[in-house]
């Protein structure tokens, strides 16, 4: 598939790739054009443009990874700058080269070549890897930490991303310790390691060590920034350390990054309520409502955010649909108590 605002361009593309030897192309000019071609009929190799008018070929490649019919698909996204930003993201989401413009044919040749080869002619290690991946999805978590270690044994190409791997095996056998150790291992592998810094991150936070959770979520964003969920964890983490500017930056990042995101709404909602950002933080807990009616802590918040600002009477109802929500919900009964008296 060949995704490109440029027809130009998409022309030299295909013409490039005839010459390789390379047939049956798709071709497309905007993401969301991509992304329904390709769930209805997959191909083996996506050449995006990453200024995709409609869905970014960013976007697109994390669409394709998040999809487990599409995820193996080969992805090579093409760009005008290097902006590190982007590079971080892309190559978290595992793409599989990066090509800037201008390029010549045989850069591109070298570079598509270079991919499939690695694909269907993959080192011993790779397959095991693959091997492991398969083991773990199909819930034989002792299988696959066996695998992954016979990939650290014999090849050091993987270290890092097998050491992650290892980890998340640990903690989903409830070895804690055991996943701590392989998270901090692939840290020493690569301290850019993106994903074990959010592992690390996420367990601190189950144990409440909600500074040290902060401090691995900072390392993880400042590295790759690009990530919604890193961000919105963040975020999380920065309102139990009381930093709520601090947490509503990182709320406003995620949104920014995908806007449909409306969970974050309420959290976003309480970092400005702690600053005293009352409207702002009432918009936003609106905002939440208007998603979602069965949650008692979001008609708690806003009415606490009425309740603050003298408004009793908005702030009643919303205290009782969270009672009625949840009758043993303490905060909710008095502070509604506490209005009633007044």
């Amino acid at each position: 598939m060949i995704a490109n605002p440029n027809l130009e361009l998409r022309n030299i593309i295909r013409n490039y790739l005839r010459l390789e030897g390379y047939e049956n192309f798709t071709i497309t000019e905007n993401g969301k054009s991509a992304w329904v071609k390709i769930r209805e009929a997959p191909v083996d190799l996506v050449v995006a443009d990453y200024e995709l008018p409609d869905m970014s070929g960013l976007e697109l490649l994390a669409a394709i990874r998040k999809d487990k019919r599409l995820k193996e698909t080969l992805f090579l996204l093409i760009s005008s700058e290097v902006h590190q930003d982007y590079i971080a993201r892309a190559a978290e989401l595992h793409v599989d080269a990066y090509l800037l413009k201008p390029f010549s044919h045989q850069i591109l040749a070298n570079k598509v070549n270079t991919i499939f080869r690695s694909r269907f002619r993959p080192d011993p290690g790779y397959l095991t890897s693959k091997e492991a991946d398969r083991l773990l999805e199909s819930g034989d978590v002792e299988g696959a930490l066996l695998k992954y270690k016979e990939v650290i044994e014999a090849t050091k190409s993987f270290m890092a991303l097998m050491h992650y791997k290892i980890g998340g095996a640990h903690e989903k056998l409830k070895q804690i310790e055991e996943a701590e150790s392989s998270y901090h291992e692939a840290l020493r592998v690569s301290e850019l390691h993106v994903d074990s810094l959010d592992a690390l991150g996420s367990l601190n936070m189950k144990k409440g060590k909600h500074e040290d959770a902060a401090g691995y979520f900072k390392k993880s964003a400042d590295i790759s920034p690009l990530n919604a969920q890193r961000q919105f964890k963040l975020g999380e983490a920065l309102l139990e350390t009381n930093e709520p500017q601090e947490a509503e930056k990182a709320f406003k990042r995620s949104l920014a990054i995908d806007p449909y995101q409306t969970h974050i709404f309420n959290r976003l909602g309480i970092s400005l309520r702690r600053q005293g950002k009352l409207d702002e933080s009432l918009r936003f807990f609106e905002q939440a409502l208007a998603a979602t009616d069965d949650d008692e802590h979001l008609y708690f918040n806003t009415g606490q955010v009425y309740s603050q600002m003298g408004n009793r009477e908005a702030a009643r109802p919303l205290l009782i649909k969270a009672l009625e929500l949840n009758p043993d919900f303490t905060e909710a009964a008095e502070l509604l108590e506490k209005i009633d008296r007044s």
